[in-house]
């Protein structure tokens, strides 16, 4: 039988042209992490009704009418669920592809999907993963998606600052947390997620050849957002004996002067 007249629905003909090759007009080329070249079909006229930037690529007056592939840079997974929703109204979002799809629909103008990702986001975010999300809202402009990742670090602050993708936040993201003032948190186990950041951070200083000190890491700007004054002389204690080295004498006298 053929394969049109076993599928009633438009929507169900388009769900079997996803991902195959048979009429397929245009390919993406995917570069995956092992370096091997990965091809994935599509269609022009598909692509074409489900996104203005398509459509002008393909058919506006600055169109290239032989363009038959699409180097595309990220990854095979987060491409497929991008085009499966273009071509038959679903996407199987999970939190390892649902930044990229979003970036992708945001890019080729395609709005709904747009909304189901930051749906998803505002759904599943947690304190273990905001600062896996925070800083693609941050690159992304997604401003909605950046308010709620700072209520979720701000209500959840110890779990987020213990979490492994806190290692890896930039140093402008870490001025903003200690800036917060409606953190819950104590203030010397923030200066300890602090210190176990600057730890990750001296490791992999090997890797560009630059050696500095815990302090430099720090930066001056995140060091005196660390409010030192709200310790108890048993913290200060713990923090002296964790990293005598980060404070200098008149930072240390100018300590003491608050007991």
């Amino acid at each position: 039988m053929d394969w049109q007249t076993s599928r009633k629905t438009i929507r169900e003909r388009t769900q079997y042209m996803f991902n195959n090759a048979l009429h397929s007009d245009i390919e993406f080329a995917v570069v995956k992490s092992n370096g091997e070249l990965d091809k994935i079909p599509a269609h022009k006229f598909i692509l074409a009704i489900g996104s203005p930037v398509f459509e002008s690529q393909f058919h506006g007056p600055m169109a290239e009418k032989d363009c038959r592939t699409i180097n595309y840079n990220g990854t095979v997974e987060g491409l497929l669920e991008f085009l499966r929703y273009v071509y038959y109204d679903e996407v199987q979002l999970n939190q390892n592809v649902v930044m990229e799809v979003l970036h992708l629909a945001k890019f080729y103008i395609v709005p709904s999907l747009v909304s189901m990702c930051s749906h998803f986001l505002e759904e599943n975010l947690g304190p273990k993963d905001v600062f896996i999300v925070l800083p693609e809202a941050i690159k992304y402009e997604e401003v909605k998606l950046q308010g709620i990742c700072w209520k979720c670090v701000e209500f959840d602050t110890e779990l987020a600052v213990t979490s492994e993708a806190f290692l890896n936040v930039t140093q402008e993201i870490l001025c903003d947390i200690l800036e917060r003032d409606s953190l819950r948190i104590r203030e010397i186990d923030l200066f300890k997620a602090v210190y176990r950041w600057a730890e990750h951070k001296m490791q992999r200083q090997g890797s560009d050849g630059e050696a500095r000190t815990m302090r430099d890491i720090i930066g001056d700007k995140a060091f005196h957002l660390i409010r030192f004054p709200t310790m108890s002389k048993e913290e200060i204690g713990e923090v002296l004996s964790q990293a005598s080295d980060l404070l200098t004498k008149k930072e240390l006298f100018e300590l003491f002067l608050y007991f």
